[in-house]
């Protein structure tokens, strides 16, 4: 239920985007990557580190389809006396939704599906679920630009816990 409310709080977010206030035109295609922390919402004091590369393409002023690579690397566990080597690969492909406030300076929302395989102990899990993301982006230049994301990767193990990621990275637009 709350994932509904979330996606529609996206559309409509996406039904007040105004093409005048944006200037990136269609066609412009991206490249970044990103540097943050996760964690696995559903447990307590599971965390992880986390690394991400994006590229996408502008359909218009306001939209954008982005796919991602995000590797959390070596999960910690707090209050256990071993640590074991846990890591986890997504790939994810989005519908991004932009909203300039100012020339430089814009918000996003993002809602798409995800792939993510998680390697414990040599096994692999696998699933699939819809991720939703929140952030703000600061172009430096027409070319570059800073981007802080917020992302939920909902349904990412087979126990269905979600995945909660915070990063910060950089944009080149080309």
């Amino acid at each position: 239920m709350k994932v509904k409310h979330i996606a529609l709080a996206v559309f409509g977010v996406s039904l007040w985007q105004s093409a005048a206030l944006a200037d990136t035109p269609a066609g412009q295609v991206y490249l970044g990557g990103g540097w943050g922390q996760s964690e696995l919402a559903d447990a307590n004091n599971v965390d992880a580190d986390v690394g991400k590369l994006y590229g996408g393409i502008q359909l218009s002023d306001y939209l954008a389809l982005e796919t991602e690579w995000i590797h959390l690397d070596d999960f910690e566990f707090d209050g256990f006396a071993t640590r074991d080597n846990v890591e986890s690969d997504t790939i994810n492909l989005s519908a991004v939704f932009s909203h300039s406030l100012s020339e430089r300076f814009s918000l996003l929302a993002k809602g798409g599906m995800h792939y993510t395989e998680i390697d414990v102990l040599n096994e692999d899990l696998e699933n699939s679920g819809f991720s939703l993301g929140l952030g703000a982006q600061y172009d430096f230049s027409s070319g570059f630009g800073v981007r802080a994301e917020y992302q939920k990767l909902y349904n990412a193990t087979n126990l269905n816990d979600d995945f909660e990621l915070y990063s910060l990275g950089v944009r080149f637009n080309f």
